[in-house]
């Protein structure tokens, strides 16, 4: 009896899966959840709005850029550099802050399975596909809700501080 009990025991114990240290776990899963790649994928997601964003601000600024795609290389490879340390130190500490040791061993475990490598593949194209759906879709609501704006402007009785004609020319952008 005392050694079946013993050996119930035994296999009770071997089949409870051993928690590693949750700041391995979590190291572990920031490494695979956050590699240069995915950052990389972002960026080139949003190249067009930052590069957009730095012209209208040097242009505010008068300043005069010979090359911006060659700027903008530039910029984003010294960005990335540091970009990409700050945010694996910052995700590492969310993830220990928000999951229990448990929950990041399960995370870790996923993440070691052909599944979860999968996933950590595919992810920068579907961040790229994702950002370029999201800009779409916002373009057409931004579109769409326009003539709704103007017509709750002009039903509330909402004014704009500016000339009449420009608040018209307001109105009929947004119509």
């Amino acid at each position: 009896m005392k050694k079946t009990l013993s050996l119930a025991l035994l296999v009770g114990f071997l089949a409870v899966p051993a928690l590693a240290d949750p700041l391995e776990d979590a190291t572990y899963i920031t490494e695979q959840t956050e590699p240069e790649a995915l950052f990389v994928g972002a960026m080139i997601a949003q190249r067009t709005l930052i590069k957009s964003s730095l012209e209208n601000e040097f242009a505010k600024n008068d300043v005069i850029i010979s090359d911006m795609d060659q700027f903008m290389d530039i910029f984003l490879e010294e960005f990335m550099a540091e970009f990409l340390q700050t945010m694996q130190t910052e995700v590492r500490a969310l993830y220990l802050k928000e999951f229990t040791a448990q929950e990041l061993s399960d995370m870790a475990a996923f993440y070691a399975t052909s599944s979860g490598q999968r996933m950590i593949e595919k992810t920068p194209a579907l961040m790229i596909t994702l950002a370029q759906t999201g800009q779409v879709a916002g373009q057409q609501a931004g579109r769409n809700a326009g003539p709704r704006v103007a017509r709750k402007l002009e039903a509330e009785g909402v004014t704009i501080d500016i000339e009449k004609g420009t608040m018209e020319k307001l109105l009929n952008l947004l119509r």
